[in-house]
C-alpha cells in the first residue's frame, strides 16, 4: 500500500491513479518515470514538491498494472482519499488523468460528466468550497510527444499553483489574481450521475 506524502497543511493537492512498480517497491507516490516528469513540471512552474501533497486515488497497484475498476476506485476513495482530503484541507486539487477525476467525482457529485478528460484539462471548476483543476497524468507523456499537450499540462499546473497561492494568502496580489481568473471558473450547481466512465485517454 502506498499512501500520500507531502505537506499536511498544503493548499495544493495532486491526485494520481495508482502506484506503479517503482512506487509499490519504495512505498512512495510518483517516484518512477511518471514521477520524474511530474518533478520536471514542478520545477518549471516553481513548485517545491515538499510544499504540496501528492497521493493516488487507489493505494495499491492493480494486477498487471491495469486501470482500476470503478468499484476499486470508489472503495479506495471512501476509505482513504476522502480522509486525506479532510486531513489536508487543500484549497485546490489537481486530478491527474481519468482515474483521479473519476475518484473525485465519487466524493463531489457536482463534478461534470465528461467523455474525454482532454475536454476539461486546465479548466477551473468550483465545487462547494473546493477548486478542481484537471491535468493529464504524467504517464501520458511517456507515449504522447505532441508539444501542445505538454503546454496544456504546464498551463493547468501553473493555474492551480497560482490559484492555491492566492487562496491561501501566500500571494500579496490576491485580489488581482482572483480577478485574473474571474469569468473562467465553472461554478457547478447541477448534480451529475454517480457512476461515470470516461475514455481510457490519460
Amino acid at each position: 500500500m502506498v499512501l500520500g506524502e507531502g505537506d499536511l497543511q498544503a493548499s495544493l493537492m495532486f491526485v494520481g491513479e495508482a502506484p506503479g512498480a517503482f512506487e509499490d517497491a519504495l512505498g512512495k507516490p510518483f517516484v518512477g518515470d511518471a514521477g520524474r516528469i511530474l518533478n520536471t513540471i514542478f520545477s518549471k512552474v516553481g513548485i517545491d514538491r515538499k510544499s504540496v501533497y501528492i497521493t493516488n486515488t487507489c493505494k495499491c497497484r492493480p494486477p498487471q498494472n491495469r486501470t482500476p475498476s470503478y468499484d476499486e476506485i470508489s472503495t479506495c476513495v471512501e476509505n482513504y482519499l476522502k480522509q486525506e482530503i479532510s486531513l489536508v484541507k487543500p484549497a485546490v486539487i489537481v486530478p491527474l488523468g481519468n482515474t483521479a477525476y473519476q475518484g473525485l467525482s465519487c466524493l463531489y457529485k457536482k463534478l461534470p460528466l465528461v467523455d474525454k478528460i482532454s475536454s476539461c484539462i486546465g479548466k477551473i471548476i468550483l465545487v462547494d468550497d473546493l477548486y478542481v483543476v484537471t491535468a493529464f497524468h504524467p504517464a501520458f507523456f511517456l507515449r504522447q510527444r505532441d508539444p501542445k499537450y505538454k503546454w496544456q499540462m504546464f498551463d493547468a499546473v501553473k493555474k492551480a499553483f497560482i490559484l492555491s497561492n492566492a487562496l491561501s494568502g501566500k500571494d500579496e496580489f490576491i485580489n488581482k489574481v482572483l480577478r485574473m481568473f474571474e469569468g473562467k471558473i465553472l461554478n457547478i450547481e447541477v448534480k451529475s450521475p454517480q457512476k461515470r466512465f470516461i475514455s481510457s485517454e490519460k
